[in-house]
């Protein structure tokens, strides 16, 4: 699969998971394609959701590439960010600052998070800037993406 190729693999891959009432095999491949799309925290929910029974050498395979992953996530660059945000907690310019590191390291969902958290404390910061952030995140993800519409309705109930 290419690189191009990806997010309409996910959709599929997505439907047939649906489709076979979350069977294991498929939930694996899932997960899988979550890892080489740079998405730990999807293929880390998915992964924790397997029952026992289905946790075979892909399960433990696909658990050690998370567990690398977490390690090897939070660059200096982050790390600095993280603790002056932790001084000053308030610094909204800082969030976004941090949200747009955490994406450039495929920490999506922690990017999102960072960027309504800026919104549910002054929507038009910056000129809006958070908001605008998050929807070129919408983009590059696609409309399909689960993320994409969990933070949607977060952002809509905020705007409307």
């Amino acid at each position: 699969i290419t690189e191009q190729q990806l997010p309409e693999a996910l959709s599929l891959l997505r439907q047939a998971y649906t489709d076979s009432n979350q069977r294991a095999d498929i939930g694996l491949e899932l997960a899988n394609l979550y890892l080489q799309m740079h998405r730990i925290d999807e293929a880390e929910i998915l992964l924790n959701s397997m029952p026992l029974a289905e946790q075979n050498v892909l399960y433990h395979q696909l658990k050690a590439q998370i567990t690398l992953q977490h390690s090897a996530e939070n660059t200096p660059e982050v790390k600095a960010l993280e603790q002056t945000l932790t001084l000053t907690p308030e610094d909204l310019a800082l969030k976004i600052q941090l949200a747009v590191q955490f994406q450039h390291e495929h920490q999506t969902r922690k990017a999102l998070e960072l960027l309504i958290a800026v919104m549910r404390t002054d929507k038009q910061f910056n000129n809006g800037e958070a908001k605008k952030i998050m929807l070129d995140i919408f983009k590059s993800l696609g409309t399909s993406d689960p993320l994409v519409t969990e933070f949607q309705r977060q952002l809509f109930a905020l705007l409307y």
